[in-house]
Order: structure tokens, then C-alpha cells, then sequence
């Protein structure tokens, strides 16, 4: 993937994901937000597995326990509210 490819996407994503934060009337915002957390979740998942099947070091693998942790547990709060 060329690299303005990846950065495009980037600041289109960091841009929707900025604007569901921050403007409370976002039309269904809660349901966003737990869509996101959904995929924080699978994206620190499938790190590890990646790096599993690899058996070594792949790009993302660092902060991938951490999406897992935190996704996880906003996750579970929000679920049980």
C-alpha cells in the first residue's frame, strides 16, 4: 500500500472518529462509540495472532495488549450500563 494511501486514511479516520467524540449531537453517537471499541478490540486481537502465526516481532504489536486491555474494559462498561 503506498504510503499516501495509509495517510489518507489515517486522517480521515483520526478526523470522523474526533468529530464522534466531540460533538455530543452526533447522530447515534453511543452506538459509534461501542463500534469503535468493537474494533479496538479485534485490531489488538488479530496483532497477537498475527504475531503469533509469525512468531516474532509484527508492527503493532507493542500497543495491541493495551487496545485489548482498554477496548475491553470501556467495552464491558458499556455494556453493563
Amino acid at each position: 500500500m503506498p504510503f499516501w494511501v495509509f495517510l489518507l486514511f489515517e486522517i480521515i479516520f483520526l478526523t470522523f472518529w474526533t468529530t464522534v467524540l466531540l460533538i455530543p449531537e452526533f447522530p447515534a453517537r453511543g452506538n459509534f462509540q461501542v463500534g469503535f471499541l468493537i474494533l479496538m478490540l479485534a485490531n489488538g486481537i488479530q496483532h497477537l495472532v498475527w504475531a503469533g502465526i509469525k512468531k516474532g516481532y509484527v508492527p503493532g504489536l507493542i500497543t495491541a495488549p493495551l487496545h485489548v486491555l482498554v477496548a475491553g474494559a470501556f467495552l464491558v462498561s458499556v455494556l453493563l450500563i
